[in-house]
């Protein structure tokens, strides 16, 4: 269920994982409780609250960690510097994400390409951005809601208004009921004026 809601609602999952995480904890799961560690500090990231996603993943760090699950971790400090700002993170991100190159599951292959698109957009390169996001979201059912708020995201720090309409036009009808309300009035960004 967390998963499900991790693109359309961060806060659903995030309370969703906040649920799970001591019954797994009480039963033993270790491969469960990693994956809450992973959904709820992506929750966090996703609603800024990068400070309790750090001190989230730092609780966990001297247990025996799947390697997996450690690198998924590597790559959410990193892209957290990104974020805010930290000029060399997105170089160090995409070389964080390296380490997933053999994956051959097509979902999280989706959603590392869909972080290499974003990186694009902290790096500037928005026209790049918005053509990869744009090739994500025609090949992807589960992810489109994350494709659509990049493809609104890059048209408007483009300052294209044109594409940022026809972005959001052209999508409306993937959203759920009230999304793209939402994703519209997010979008009018100074950039965009």
């Amino acid at each position: 269920l967390a998963v499900t809601q991790q693109s359309l609602d961060p806060g659903a999952a995030r309370e969703v994982q906040r649920r799970i995480m001591p019954l797994a904890s009480r039963v033993g799961d270790l491969f469960w409780e990693f994956q809450s560690v992973n959904v709820m500090s992506m929750a966090l990231t996703q609603q800024g609250e990068y400070d309790e996603a750090l001190e989230l993943i730092a609780r966990y760090e001297d247990e025996a960690v799947p390697e997996f699950f450690r690198q998924v971790w590597i790559l959410r400090r990193e892209w957290i510097a990104a974020m805010r700002g930290d000029p060399d993170a997105p170089a160090r991100t995409m070389e964080a994400m390296s380490w997933y190159d053999d994956l051959q599951d097509p979902q999280l292959r989706t959603l590392l390409d869909i972080g290499k698109a974003v990186l694009q957009g902290l790096l500037g390169r928005f026209e790049t951005a918005y053509v990869m996001a744009d090739a994500i979201y025609e090949s992807t059912d589960t992810f489109k809601p994350d494709c659509l708020w990049l493809l609104a995201q890059a048209a408007a720090w483009m300052r294209d208004r044109d594409r940022l309409t026809a972005t959001l036009e052209r999508h409306a009808e993937s959203m759920p009921a009230g999304r793209y309300g939402t994703v519209s009035a997010l979008t009018q960004d100074p950039a965009a004026s």
